[in-house]
This record gives C-alpha cells, structure tokens and sequence, in this order.
C-alpha cells in the first residue's frame, strides 16, 4: 500500500536521509499508550514485546525527555507538527490525545494495534488473542447486554459501562457454537485491580485496599455479535485493521466515559460491516494507578444513568442503505450529540478524525447488507460465519456455558437430554481437532443412558 504523505512535515516528505528515517517506523504491530510519566515497569515490559513496536503519547505534564527502547515518543509539541487535523480537536491535559498515537501507527503501516494503559501489563506478550483468519468457540446468544465478568466467573462484578439497571441478572446465557470469523476488537480480561467503576469500588472493597480479582482462565473466549452489547475500554484490547475507524476516542465527555461511549458507538457500527467484538481469557495483570473513588464517581455520572439510554438507543438506530461506513460513522455521532449523548464536538473531531484517516491511506471498509434468507435459515447474520464453513447443512448448536463456581441446571435431566449433550460433544470435539476425547457407545447406538 502506497503511503500518502503529502501532509506530513517536510522531514519525513523529503528525499534522502530524512526519508529513510520515515520508512524505518514502517511497521505492522503497534502498541499505543499515553502517559505522563516517565518509563514505568509496564511500559518498559510492553517495549521488549517481540513483533511489536510502542507509541507513546505524551501531554503538558509528560517529561519532555522521555525515551526508552522501541519507543515513539509524541511529545506535546511533536503532535501539533503532525499535520493531523484531528490535532486542532484535542484539548490539554486529555486523555483524548491518545488518538495522535492511532493515526500515528495508522500511518505508519499499523495492521493490528494493540491499546492500553501505562499499570497494565500482558502476561503472555499479547500471543493469546486470536489472529488467524477462523475461530471456533462460543458466540452470545441471549438479550441486549451480555457481562463478560459474569462469563469468566464472576457473575457478581460488572465492568465499568455497564448499564446498573442490569448488574443483579444472574440468567443462565445461551450460546451458539460454530466456526466464526475472528472478531475485529478483542478484549483480553485483566486480572489484579480490573476496570470496575467507582460505585462498585465504593461498595464492595475497603477503602484503602486494593481488588485483587482473579478470572477464570479456563474459560472458553465469546464473541458477541449483532444485537448485544458489552462494554469494552482502552486497556488490554485489540483492534484489526478493519476496525481502525472505531479507535476515536470522544472529546466532550470525561476521562472515565470517553472509551466506553467509543466502544457503544463503535459496536454499532461494526454491524454494518458484518465486524463483532470478543472477550478473551485473561491475559493481563493491572496494578492500578492512585484514583479517588469519589472523583471517578462524580465523572462516572453518565455511564450510571445514560448507559442503558444510549444501548436501547443504538438497538433501534439505523443508517440508509445507500450510506458508506464512513457517512454512517458520522450520522451516528451527530445523532448522538443531539440526543445529548456527547457534544458537538464529538461531531467536528469525527469529520477531522475520517479525513485524517483517509489522508493516512487507511482503506474504509464496504458494508455488508445481511442477507434476510440467510438469516431466516441460520438465525444469525451469516457474516459472522467462517466462508469455509458457512452454506453447509450444519448450523450452529446452541449450547449452555457455567462458569467456573456456578451450578448449572439440572432440572428434568432425562435420557434424551444426555444423549443430545453426547452429540454436542461430538461436535465439539470435531471443532477440536486436538483433541483425544472418545464418545461413548451409547451416545451412539441410544443404549445404556
């Protein structure tokens, strides 16, 4: 792919030296992060990740002299030089600025960038998200919301975003089993001191303690597909190059709203290209950095009383047929600025944010109308199916997960329910080719149940 460079400062559009120096950044794998202090442990760990190339965001308050091995630093000063128009959007001391560091990696030839924070820290050099064109496992089959924390065994924690209305339901969920296209955004689950907002925080440890939660490691990774959603922040997650589009981090809400409203808007959006969202297994540690909870609380308002506003809202919202991905991105932010859900701004920084990514060669995916016979037929979108397992005669099985400690349902276990639960296993284990599992006889010949 052709870089378009044409607005970049002369020391990178000049010929000679200055242009090898451009194209030595050229890299496919970016972490991004901001921060405003100086290398911590985490970011150091980040660094030294093989494959991976780091962007450091810096701020007002980040030392001016900021460097460390295999990193970009984005000073101050650096970012208005940039010639991104987005630039002109972002305010001081915001956690916003993040977004020079995506269109930095963009530009310099990013195919997958992983984002996070500067307490956070992998624990398998990010080798446990799912890169390969095909992903067998689970994909959510049950309401509008679905709470990852419940999925990987603590169904009394809810991550931050979620609606409260909705953190008591303690449902058994549903699930369809099959061979799916790998989501375009991957959150891996973060176990230490995880992203809970300030009323849980507030309510359910001492005051000056630190959480130290623990998830289920062993439990299967879910997609959640068209129909559901599930907030998902900026620390520990994976976005591929067709969702590039959804990093824009919002202006006019707080520190502790921006990547969650991003993640609602961009979920939305990753409908009309046949995209999902995944959890994976935890594969990260945070030591948290100092926070008062009673100041995230106070910033946290809107995420209390808008989050189930804004899922119902997005559920019944709509783009013209006739629209592209990108004029479908805006229309959504200017519906959701005049339905108070961010301001104004959000609108020009979404404008500023597309042309930057065009200026930057990033290609916007085409939409993918769903086809209505093919739903009908399989229940679901066949866009989230693999193309080499979708038009066969086997559809999805639908199947229960319990997570680790919860009991699951036994009521009216009966032969043909035992017999059913042997056939899904034999399925399973077709999905798992490294798998030795032998069926039992009687699964087969319906003797001895």
């Amino acid at each position: 792919m052709k870089i378009n460079t044409d607005f970049l400062p002369s020391i990178f559009r000049d010929a000679s030296p200055r242009t090898e120096m451009y194209n030595s950044l050229q890299h496919d794998r970016w972490i991004v992060i901001t921060t405003v202090a100086p290398p911590t442990p985490d970011v150091q760990y980040l660094a030294q990740i093989p494959g991976w190339k780091v962007v450091v965001v810096g701020d007002r308050q980040t030392p001016n002299n900021w460097s460390y091995t295999n990193c970009v630093f984005l000073s101050y000063e650096r970012q208005q030089s940039l010639g991104y128009d987005t630039t002109k959007m972002l305010p001081t001391d915001s956690y916003s600025r993040k977004n020079m560091g995506y269109l930095f990696a963009i530009e310099h030839g990013a195919k997958a960038i992983y984002e996070t924070d500067d307490d956070n820290r992998p624990l398998d050099q990010l080798a446990d998200f799912i890169y390969g064109p095909v992903t067998s496992g689970l994909m959510y089959n049950g309401t509008h919301l679905f709470n990852p924390y419940r999925h990987f065994g603590q169904p009394t924690f809810w991550p931050r975003g979620y609606p409260l209305e909705h953190v008591t339901e303690n449902s058994a969920p549903d699930y369809n089993l099959h061979v799916w296209k790998p989501p375009l955004i991957q959150q891996g689950l973060v176990n230490g001191d995880p992203d809970m907002d300030a009323l849980f925080r507030l309510t359910r440890k001492k005051r000056n303690s630190v959480l130290n939660v623990t998830f289920d490691i062993m439990a299967p990774n879910v997609i959640v597909p068209k129909g559901t959603f599930s907030p998902f922040n900026s620390q520990n997650t994976l976005f591929f190059y067709d969702a590039f589009w959804a990093l824009m981090l919002p202006v006019t809400v707080t520190f502790r709203v921006c990547d969650i409203w991003r993640g609602y808007w961009a979920q939305r959006l990753l409908w009309e290209i046949g995209g999902t969202l995944g959890f994976i297994a935890p594969n990260a540690f945070q030591k948290r950095n100092p926070h008062s909870d009673i100041n995230d609380a106070y910033k946290e308002t809107d995420l209390y009383f808008k989050a189930e506003k804004l899922t119902l809202y997005l559920l019944q919202w709509s783009c013209p047929v006739s629209y592209s991905l990108f004029d479908c991105a805006l229309l959504l932010s200017e519906n959701m600025a005049e339905k108070g859900f961010w301001g104004s701004e959000d609108v020009e920084l979404t404008k500023s944010w597309l042309s930057d990514l065009t200026k930057a060669g990033y290609q916007e995916p085409k939409r993918k109308p769903s086809s209505e016979a093919s739903v009908a037929k399989y229940g679901m979108d066949p866009d989230l199916f693999h193309l080499s397992t979708f038009n066969t005669s086997e559809q999805p099985l639908m199947v229960q997960y319990s997570a680790l400690g919860e009991q699951p349902d036994n009521n009216n276990i009966t032969k043909s329910r035992i017999l059913s639960a042997w056939n899904v296993i034999a399925k399973m284990s077709k999905m798992c080719p490294e798998t030795n599992f032998k069926i039992p006889e009687f699964a087969h010949t319906g003797e001895g149940a």
